[in-house]
């Protein structure tokens, strides 16, 4: 209870700075301009303006209808403070349901003796005598029976039950098929229509402190809140995972951003903030990764980091699951790999030796061809 109310305190100061500077910036000028117009033109100003837009005949209606409107201004001109909120209304809303006494993580359904699960799961090495390494349950990400959709009745995920084991998996497919959106889900962006998730043995949605301790992910899309400076970012990090603020500037500096720890996030370009989110991913011993498109945007020198990155978590037996078009980088450091077809997994747990034979595995699983024709997988 302590380490979450330390978290949530570290969240709301953090976000405090950064939407005061945000406030200053942009929300104050619109209420400061609007105050001003009053001031000068007399108490009454919003009449004012309603007959000059609604005739000679508006009333306190109109006069309400422009407050609502230089409200709406305020509104569109900080966005970030309003999506802040509303994650922060979610976020709590689906803590209380999911912790809610009485109701248990949703397990799978029963499945006849010997039948296959949806897809094959990754996590299948079993010790003799049928027994499983009590290691290995552990150190993995495991989704039991997890269903998510954007619209009701449009499921983009169904039924999904799935372990992914230590070492590089490769989530590949069409654009569309719901990677993203499990990776959304596994990293605890997206909030699960049924089902739970579990990180090293921890609901991420009941024991999020523990769940997400040791979990990094870096999302396709770098969404970080523009006024705050990256090193106030890196020091939020390393609260939250218990590290001093010096880990956050080695991390910055490790990737190319030590000089430019003071500037603002508006102030980047799109790779130097990859950067800057990859920097966040460094912070403490994540044994849980996921990568959204690494390599996009980045120059040669930030590939190659981040690769041998990759390379040193996979070698230590982190858990790593990587989305990327951009297959040949991965060819080799892959240990298996895993698809999604019509909202469910498919996984190949053993890639052929062969460089050749393996890279055109990973091409038809890319192009979401049939699982006939994507090798050793099951339906």
């Amino acid at each position: 209870m302590k380490s979450g109310r330390s978290a949530f305190l570290s969240l709301l100061r953090f976000h405090l700075g950064a939407g005061a500077r945000l406030a200053a910036r942009v929300v104050v000028p619109v209420v400061a301009a609007a105050a001003a117009a009053a001031t000068f033109l007399g108490p009454d100003f919003l009449a004012s303006v309603a007959r000059a837009l609604f005739g000679a005949g508006a009333g306190i209606g109109s006069g309400a209808v422009v407050l609502l409107a230089l409200l709406g201004v305020a509104r569109a001109a900080a966005p970030r403070v309003c999506r802040g909120l509303s994650g922060w209304v979610r976020h709590a809303a689906a803590r209380g349901w999911r912790a809610a006494p009485g109701r248990p993580p949703t397990a799978p359904g029963p499945r006849a003796a010997g039948a296959p699960a949806e897809g094959r799961p990754l996590a299948r090495a079993a010790l003799p005598g049928g027994r499983r390494s009590a290691v290995l349950e552990r150190l993995i990400i495991r989704c039991r029976q997890v269903s998510f959709g954007y619209r009701s009745g449009a499921p983009v995920l169904a039924g999904v039950d799935l372990a992914v084991l230590p070492g590089l998996t490769l989530l590949l497919g069409p654009n569309g098929c719901g990677k993203s959106t499990l990776l959304g889900l596994l990293a605890g962006i997206e909030v699960p229509d049924a089902g739970s998730i579990e990180i090293d043995g921890h609901d991420l949605w009941v024991e999020e402190v523990a769940a997400r301790r040791t979990l990094a992910y870096v999302p396709e899309q770098p969404d970080l809140t523009p006024y705050a400076s990256i090193q106030e970012i890196l020091d939020l990090v390393c609260r939250l995972r218990g590290e001093p603020t010096a880990v956050g500037g080695a991390a910055l500096a490790r990737l190319g951003l030590g000089h430019l720890a003071e500037r603002s996030v508006r102030e980047l370009s799109m790779g130097q903030r990859r950067r800057a989110v990859l920097a966040a991913a460094l912070v403490g011993a994540p044994r849980h990764v996921l990568l959204d498109e690494p390599l996009e945007t980045l120059d040669r020198g930030g590939r190659d980091d981040v690769l041998a990155w990759i390379d040193g978590l996979a070698a230590a037996g982190a858990v790593v699951l990587v989305v990327s078009h951009d297959l040949e980088p991965f060819v080799e450091r892959a240990s298996r790999a895993l698809t999604l077809r019509d909202g469910r997994p498919w996984t190949v747990d053993r890639l052929p030796a062969s460089r050749v034979e393996r890279w055109q595995l990973l091409e038809r699983l890319a192009r979401g061809l049939p699982a006939e024709a994507a090798g050793e997988m099951a339906g």
